[in-house]
């Protein structure tokens, strides 16, 4: 391994280490005072919150419900996908459409997502698909806009120089609009998914649900099991982690010439 990769190694894994020892150290010095300034009912420490999470693992209890929430995570954002990329690709193309439909999208767009809950179970019940509902139009709107600055913002310089030698629109839009627009759509992806994740732990927290990481942290909270509560955020903070660097993963593979020109 060469110096540079051990020390972006180094970095990667110095924050959590950092953040966990000074958890630890707290929580040590918290609990040496008479009246601790937070009660260790409500602040576990780092090896009792491992311990519960060995524990989890063991019972085979918590995999179900990290695979309900991944699964909720990515129906919701790839629904999101799938409206957000074409409408954005349209509407970034075609500019009358998108000066039509501006006061629509940033209305929709400026609205907390958290807001429509109520209508989401009105309208689907409080089954799956409005938790993957909420995520899935917040994620498109994130993806649309996206999406339509990235085919806006393709050099101007280029299309002049593809008309010049008499290119087809269609032979334009996929060598010069639609990779030159992929960073801003990858971009868009990357904050949908998170969004999606938020989301989606947020509905089952407070939605009905008999599965999933938001539903075992909100349990966990109401009845002081502060260890479980505290392993189930993490778990979801590292299952997100995960889904990003996965996303981001794919984005360096595609777009493998951003920069070189």
């Amino acid at each position: 391994m060469d110096p540079k990769s051990l020390r972006n190694y180094i970095y990667i894994i110095g924050g959590p280490i950092v953040i966990i020892l000074v958890w630890w150290i707290f929580s040590a010095v918290n609990t040496m005072f008479e009246d601790p300034l937070i009660s260790p009912l409500f602040l576990a420490d780092p090896f009792a919150v491992l311990q519960t999470t060995i524990s989890l693992f063991r019972a085979d209890t918590i995999e179900t419900d990290i695979f309900n929430t991944l699964r909720r995570v990515l129906a919701g954002f790839l629904l999101g996908a799938v409206i957000g990329v074409p409408l954005g690709i349209i509407i970034g193309y075609f500019r009358r459409i998108g000066d039509a439909l501006e006061f629509i999208i940033d209305f929709f767009r400026s609205l907390p997502a958290a807001a429509l809950f109520p209508f989401f179970i009105m309208v689907f019940g409080v089954g799956e698909f409005s938790k993957i509902g909420v995520a899935a139009f917040s994620s498109s709107l994130i993806i649309l806009v996206n999406t339509t600055y990235g085919v806006r913002g393709v050099k101007e310089l280029r299309l002049m120089a593809a008309r010049l030698f008499k290119l087809s629109n269609a032979k334009i839009f996929y060598a010069i609009i639609l990779p030159e627009s992929f960073p801003h759509i990858f971009a868009g992806l990357r904050i949908a998914i998170s969004y999606s994740m938020i989301l989606v732990i947020f509905t089952e927290m407070f939605i009905g649900t008999e599965t999933g990481l938001g539903k075992r942290i909100i349990e966990s909270q109401e009845v002081y099991r502060t260890a479980e509560m505290f392993a189930a955020i993490i778990l979801a903070g590292i299952l997100g982690y995960i889904i990003n660097k996965a996303l981001l993963f794919v984005e360096r593979r595609m777009i493998t010439w951003e920069g070189k020109a």
